[in-house]
């Protein structure tokens, strides 16, 4: 059996070919743009287009992610769920301060957003989500 090392670099990555990304005609509106690559992501059949990986930070510094589903984009704010007593609230409540990663292999394409974190309140989930988170 081939060691890890070897496996990995006989890997392919972005092997396209890819739509271009032509600079000169991004709307003025970042959500704009990222809608329009979601429904492409979505009219090319990319699995589950809507998962996205949550960067936050915990109490001593350490960053921390995992894959959450994205519930809404209205504007340029993106509307995940969480529980407030989960260990990702916990975080977002001692530093709001996040980033979030989608990754479309068969576009070629990421989309990286930073930004903060607010809770929307229970009543907000509900109607949302419909639920408490």
């Amino acid at each position: 059996m081939k060691n890890p090392n070897e496996r990995l670099r006989g890997l392919k990555s972005l092997t396209g070919p890819f739509q271009a990304f032509d600079t000169s005609r991004l709307p003025e509106n970042p959500g704009e743009l990222f809608l329009q690559w979601l429904n492409l992501a979505i009219e090319n059949e990319v699995k589950e287009p809507h998962a996205m990986t949550l960067s936050t930070v915990d109490a001593d510094g350490y960053p921390d992610a995992r894959v959450l589903i994205l519930k809404d984009v209205v504007g340029d704010a993106f509307y995940f769920a969480t529980g407030s007593e989960s260990r990702k609230g916990q975080q977002l409540k001692g530093n709001p301060h996040v980033a979030l990663t989608f990754y479309w292999p068969q576009l070629g394409r990421q989309v990286r957003i930073r930004g903060t974190a607010i809770d929307m309140g229970k009543e907000m989930g509900r109607q949302i989500f419909g639920s408490d988170r």
